[in-house]
């Protein structure tokens, strides 16, 4: 897999990532079991051992079963799509549509996508809360989150973070979403009960990711251009520091919708 020419002037971002019902970034690529976190019982008729593969320059997604290493149909979410998000009870894959400023919902059960919900502009990351109820989805063009309620497929108010927001992640009780803040030199802390921001936390230079520890106590901040990890700094690579990231030009597309670099 590969990502074509750099996309709004940013560096090249290639993530290709294998979880259990976990949001990724980037060239997605998804496994499910059986049931997820969830019971079998509120499982549904889920496809044990599928990859979801995202393809952007065929604005596809295509399941693959890991048993037997065979591609289904591609499954169809139009232009662009770059990142992807399965619920905790693995019913509902949800696709980020770059260019089209939507994200398309795909049922599982039949690998067959939904109607796109409008987001904020350039959605590329998607982060789902570990009860499944509402999937944030980080628009970088619009510095903004939009929260998606999976139940209705409904998006609410976008919430305002800070510039270029790029990377999500939400804390194993569900309580908080953070997002780093590539452009601003932050991190936004949501609460997830009311999809409200909170005051920005200050870090290093160009925050492009972010993981949080399983008791959920530390958020650790990947900062490129100082070349360390927030909060301790555990990592310093003098002489390797990268200028902040440029501002977006205007989005260009073909007559086919397909982007123009």
């Amino acid at each position: 897999m590969h990502f074509p020419a750099p996309y709004h002037g940013f560096p090249m971002r290639t993530h290709i990532t294998r979880a259990l019902c976990a949001a990724t970034a980037g060239v997605a690529l998804v496994s499910l079991g059986s049931a997820g976190a969830a019971s079998a019982a509120d499982a549904g008729p889920v496809h044990p051992g599928t990859a979801y593969v995202v393809n952007q320059d065929s604005g596809t997604v295509t399941p693959i079963r890991t048993a037997t290493d065979k591609a289904g149909t591609a499954i169809n979410v139009k232009t662009y799509p770059y990142a992807i998000a399965v619920t905790p009870n693995g019913k509902t894959a949800y696709v980020t549509n770059t260019l089209l400023d939507t994200v398309t919902p795909i049922q599982v059960a039949t690998n067959t996508a939904g109607k796109a919900i409008n987001v904020g502009e350039d959605p590329q990351v998607i982060a789902i809360t570990p009860n499944g109820k509402t999937a944030y989805v980080v628009n970088v063009g619009s510095g903004t989150v939009t929260p998606i309620t999976t139940a209705t497929g409904k998006a609410g108010k976008a919430i305002n973070v800070g510039s270029f927001p790029w990377a999500i992640a939400v804390t194993p009780n569900g309580k908080t979403a953070y997002v780093a803040n590539s452009g601003s030199g932050t991190v936004t802390p949501i609460g997830t009960a009311t999809s409200t921001a909170g005051k920005a936390i200050t870090v290093g230079t160009d925050p492009s990711a972010i993981a949080i520890t399983p008791n959920g106590k530390t958020a650790y901040v990947l900062t490129r251009g100082t070349a360390k990890i927030s909060p301790k700094g555990a990592v310093s690579r003098p002489g390797r520091h990268r200028g902040p990231r440029p501002s977006a030009p205007p989005r260009v597309r073909s007559p086919e919708g397909l982007p123009v670099f």
